[in-house]
């Protein structure tokens, strides 16, 4: 047989063409936009509910003042010692079914409605906080993320607690999803340190 009519063979190291790659690029930017997807609703909906039930509890026909939770600064007295505000019907309800003394009771939930707030309003800044394009401004928000998210945590585990001493299941079983919540936006948020 001569040369011409001779099959060729080929090996693996004559096959110079690369297999093909999946394009990581792409596959990296798409889960990068998803998580901050989720961070952004996550954000927003713990920031609204912060923000709106710590106003709520200081609304009073339709008015909104620090004095219809408080009641009147000189109200507390012996026999009224935590108020005749909101916050005196909810502490007299926390001290008569629970072992919780008045002086603790008053300490934790007169500034509950202003840590509320603050938290919600971190949290709604925080939002920021994974837009890449931003640039400067999602490096500041990250840690007005990461006070409102552990602050609102702390606070939603603190109102658990006097559920627990009752104890109201459905309601525990409530204040955990918020507390789960305030976790997945501080995983969300991630670790990344911000480059000059």
């Amino acid at each position: 047989m001569s040369a011409l009519h001779q099959p060729k063979h080929t090996t693996m190291a004559d096959d110079t063409t690369p297999p093909s790659q999946p394009n990581s690029s792409c596959s990296s930017d798409s889960g990068t936009l998803n998580f901050t997807g989720a961070y952004i609703l996550v954000s927003i909906f713990m920031g609204l509910r912060l923000v709106m039930t710590g106003a709520e509890k200081l609304r009073k026909d339709g008015a909104y003042a620090y004095a219809n939770w408080t009641g009147p600064a000189d109200g507390f007295t012996e026999d009224v010692p935590l108020g005749a505000g909101l916050m005196g019907k909810i502490g007299t309800a926390m001290t008569t079914y629970t072992s919780m003394k008045a002086p603790m009771v008053k300490m934790f939930l007169y500034p509950l409605p202003a840590l509320m707030l603050a938290a919600g309003v971190l949290i709604l800044i925080g939002t920021a906080a994974r837009i890449k394009f931003l640039g400067p401004i999602a490096c500041f928000a990250r840690m007005p993320a990461m006070l409102g998210w552990f602050l609102g945590g702390l606070i939603w585990i603190s109102l658990s607690f006097g559920q627990m001493l009752l104890p109201d299941e459905p309601t525990i079983q409530q204040l955990l999803f918020y507390v789960l919540t305030c976790a997945l936006g501080m995983a969300l948020l991630g670790s990344r340190k911000c480059r000059a």
